[in-house]
């Protein structure tokens, strides 16, 4: 990645040119989903809604 590249970054988020992916998970579901983390499962981010 380019200075330039960097630079631009901040400006397209901020114009919400980018959007994040994430998964959301029950916080019923923690140990499925702490298993997951650990085999590699989890692609992006993982969320715990509480």
């Amino acid at each position: 990645m380019s200075g330039g590249e960097r630079a631009e970054a901040p400006d397209l988020v901020a114009r919400g040119a980018v959007t994040p992916l994430y998964e959301v998970l029950a916080k019923e579901d923690i140990a499925r989903t702490v298993a997951k983390a650990a085999a590699g499962q989890v692609r992006f981010r993982a969320v715990v809604s509480y």
